[in-house]
């Protein structure tokens, strides 16, 4: 058999060896460390995640602990309309209501962050838990809000009772009346 034939032989004998070997690693692939990792989708009835996460003073915040309600963000332009609002019900009534601010600013480079973000987050009345880098990969199940929206989560006892979008200053201030007083039992 001449050079040439040969070798395309073993060439093509070659290419079907490794496809054979390729089709079952194809049907059994295990996901990636990421793919595994990826939480559920977050939905009414589903436990929020625990977190340990800080405040824009570095605080400690422990999420759900014993948050009636989050308000989260994922965007500074709804954090610019979301501070007025959370500024004028004031750290006592989110106290007394056990509402949480959760502000994704994962995605800010860290030079903003640290040089103006912060500094002005830290001017606020009311703590604001932040979700800063790896955090996020945990809540990652949890629904975006829509574009220029906010999302108040209700929880009960750790539980996502319902998930609200709120687009609107006036509407963040209906979500946050309506919510009960919580007594300690």
């Amino acid at each position: 058999m001449p050079l040439f034939t040969q070798s395309r032989v073993l060439g093509a004998a070659l290419l079907v060896a490794l496809g054979a070997l390729n089709a079952p690693l194809a049907l059994a692939q295990t996901p990636s460390a990421d793919e595994a990792a990826t939480p559920a989708p977050l939905a009414q009835g589903s436990p929020f995640p625990a977190l340990a996460l800080t405040d824009q003073h570095d605080k400690p915040v422990t999420l759900p602990g014993a948050a009636h309600a989050i308000v989260y963000a994922n965007a500074k332009a709804v954090d610019e309309w979301v501070n007025p609002v959370l500024t004028d019900f004031g750290p006592a009534n989110l106290s007394a209501k056990h509402v949480i601010y959760l502000s994704d600013i994962s995605r800010m480079p860290w030079m903003v962050s640290k040089m103006i973000a912060l500094p002005q987050m830290r001017e606020r009345s009311y703590s604001a838990a932040l979700i800063r880098n790896d955090e996020e990969k945990a809540l990652a199940g949890l629904p975006a809000p829509a574009k220029d929206c906010a999302n108040v989560l209700t929880l009960n006892a750790g539980v996502i009772a319902a998930i609200q979008s709120v687009c609107s200053p006036a509407a963040l201030k209906s979500e946050l009346d309506a919510l009960p007083v919580v007594t300690a039992p």
